[in-house]
């Protein structure tokens, strides 16, 4: 064991964890700030980074040490053993910067616990390709689950000398690893017959169903509805199933594959939205419950085979869990029936495929500003449906140089209202131009007589206030407005800003793939809030401002103009409109503000493929600043959807009717 050590022998130089991570996480001093004091608080984050809906994110039972704590014992050790470089590197090198950092954090829980055992760098030595195969996992929430049961199994005496003799029973299936994992939260003498699934199929050979596999024997042996004879009988039927053999000769490997997945997702799904039915599970009812219990959640109606059909289009995409935990936001509200009955229409639009959506959105019976723009103008009807696209990989973009403070806290508090007017009046009429706003804060800081919740409240509003010209209040300032307004949309911002000030003025030379789009694809808006940093609009936001998203998504005056990443991410967009000017009885474009996740990287491939549209479409280009300002009235003339969010328009609008106040010439 130890001359397998020297492959990850450290040059004379050695770099220290923090250096080490700089190389890979281009956000790291914002990992290793100590912004986060404990793992459950950091994965209340990864939750929303990750689109989930969530109980199971992150194993609620680990009692955490704090995260610098975590990070100090790893460096320490690793550099005590003479193996940080080369075997960090190889644990945490991945092309996703999210997947590289979740597996940052789970590498300090690690080392957290290693720390306890004498022997532990042999003990790491032995970790490490079980944690390769762990870091390569690709389902977010699995990762943790297998560090948590790792960790415990190291804690019994006899090491990972079960894990190992699990690993042997079926050495042939290629998540033998991850399985035998899994496998040790079960009773001993089940779990090795467990592994005994005829697993030569090839239905296995695809990564992502042996996830699901995972998943399903996850699910069912974390259930806490069931007990543990229910669990048996639970885990048996899976068993049955994956050994199932089916007469028919050329249809078999395609029934096996289709019924697996189908029976996977099932019973992981009715888990998520009604986990007492479980009780109820056969290998026959278990996809007509979970139909039924999906739309309790989502009124979708009848829809034959709509678990192969969810499967085929929702389970192909990223983030395929984002619709569920949409649908859980919109349950919150009092208008849920309205609002969920249109999410059952997009859905059921969506299993039918894209081009049945396509078609929907751009109807103009049931929208009224569609109906006048396109009237007459079958060209621009036609040129506004194909978009455009072009590549971007190769090239060399920067960030801004440095990002203005005050008018980032006018956008975010005086125009969007992430901080409620009336919570924090005099914070609001400083940024509205009135200097005696400061000197009531500071009087009411510094007088004794000012009550405590007030003084703390006034305090919270100077500290945005002097964030102004001292930027490292940031951190201070998040951390007091959580205690004092955990809910409060700046929190979002306040992040958006604390990792952006750690990358001002960078240089990225862009790999290839990346690509500027301007893109009506339903998921691809569906997302256009949760994949960039700084939105309202993420499916885990405030669902009185959330329920505005299926208007993107569904109203053909929408379209979004965004930076892909060569996985299909997104890296940063603008909502791109087609809006009518009344005053002049014309068409005009409208380019809503730039999101991304770095800032200001992206905004000129923005607005030059903007321009470009433009051009093409032959009409007048506006936005919300510019050097000219637009003299007609721009305005939106209804739609089918009930309620729209519109930046530049202040809001959450009602039925698709709005007017911008104030609009700029872009292009003309």
């Amino acid at each position: 064991m130890r001359a397998q050590i020297n492959k990850f022998q450290v040059p004379e130089s050695k770099r220290s964890l923090k250096e080490c991570f700089e190389k890979f996480f281009p956000e790291s001093i914002y990992l290793t700030s100590g912004e986060y004091s404990d793992f459950r608080e950091f994965s209340y984050d990864m939750k929303r980074i990750y689109h989930m809906e969530g109980r199971n994110l992150y194993n609620p039972r680990i009692d955490f040490r704090s995260f610098r704590e975590g990070f100090a014992a790893l460096e320490e050790y690793l550099e005590e053993q003479g193996i940080l470089v080369e075997a960090v590197e190889k644990l945490l090198k991945k092309s996703d910067l999210i997947h590289q950092r979740s597996n940052g954090f789970l590498l300090a829980y690690v080392a957290g616990k290693l720390d306890a055992f004498k022997n532990r760098d042999e003990i790491f030595e032995e970790l490490s390709p079980i944690l390769g195969k762990i870091f390569e996992c690709h389902d977010s929430v699995m990762r943790p689950i297998f560090i948590d049961a790792l960790m415990q199994e190291l804690d019994r005496d006899e090491g990972l000398k079960y894990y190992n003799e699990l690993v042997g029973i079926n050495p042939s299936f290629p998540g033998k690893e991850l399985l035998a994992i899994i496998l040790l939260k079960v009773p001993r003498p089940l779990n090795k017959n467990l592994f005994k699934l005829d697993l030569r199929k090839k239905v296995f050979q695809n990564s992502k169903n042996v996830m699901l596999l995972l998943n399903s024997y996850h699910t069912v042996l974390n259930s806490e509805e069931l007990t543990d004879d229910e669990k048996s009988v639970q885990l048996d039927m899976i068993q049955k199933l994956v050994n199932a053999r089916e007469e028919q000769k050329k249809s078999v490997h395609k029934y096996n594959k289709l019924k697996l997945r189908s029976m996977f997702l099932s019973l992981q799904g009715i888990a998520k939205l009604d986990p007492e039915k479980l009780k109820e599970l056969t290998l026959d009812n278990i996809e007509d419950i979970y139909t039924k219990v999906f739309n309790e959640r989502i009124p979708i109606g009848e829809v034959e085979n709509f678990v192969q059909k969810y499967e085929e289009t929702f389970g192909q995409e990223r983030s395929s869990e984002a619709l569920l935990a949409y649908a859980g936001q919109l349950s919150q509200l009092a208008e849920r029936d309205q609002v969920l009955k249109k999410l059952g229409s997009f859905v059921k639009l969506f299993l039918e495929g894209r081009d049945s959506l396509h078609k929907e959105r751009y109807k103009t019976e049931e929208n009224p500003h569609l109906e006048r723009v396109f009237k007459n103008r079958v060209e621009l009807e036609k040129l506004w449906k194909a978009g455009d696209e072009y590549s971007l990989g190769g090239e060399l973009v920067s960030s801004k140089s440095s990002i203005d403070i005050k008018d980032f806290l006018e956008t975010k508090i005086l125009i969007d209202g992430h901080l409620d007017h009336e919570k924090y009046p005099l914070l609001v009429h400083y940024l509205q131009g009135d200097d005696q706003a400061l000197k009531k804060l500071e009087a009411a800081v510094n007088t004794s007589e000012t009550p405590v919740k007030e003084k703390m409240t006034a305090g919270l509003q100077l500290k945005c206030i002097r964030l102004i010209k001292d930027e490292k209040l940031a951190e201070g300032l998040a951390r007091d407005l959580k205690k004092q307004d955990p809910h409060a949309e700046f929190l979002n911002d306040l992040k958006w800003l604390q990792r952006n000030l750690q990358v001002t003025g960078q240089d990225q030379k862009l790999q290839e793939g990346y690509q500027v789009v301007d893109t009506d694809d339903p998921w691809d808006l569906f997302l256009s809030g949760t994949e960039v940093d700084g939105s309202c609009q993420r499916i885990d936001g405030d669902p009185k401002v959330t329920k505005s998203l299926l208007a993107y998504v569904l109203d053909g005056k929408n379209r979004m103009l965004a930076v892909k990443r060569p996985d299909g991410r997104i890296e940063a967009r603008a909502i791109f409109r087609l809006l009518y000017d009344t005053k002049n009885d014309k068409p005009v474009l409208f380019m809503e503000r730039v999101y991304s996740n770095s800032v200001g990287r992206f905004d000129k491939a923005l607005l030059e493929m903007a321009i470009k549209r433009a051009k093409a479409l032959g009409l007048t280009l506006l936005g919300s600043r510019g050097p000219k300002e637009y003299t007609g009235k721009i305005k939106a003339l209804g739609s089918s959807m009930p309620y729209e969010y519109a930046d530049s328009a202040g809001g959450v609008m009602s039925g698709g009717w709005f007017e911008i106040k104030r609009a700029c010439v872009l292009s003309e």
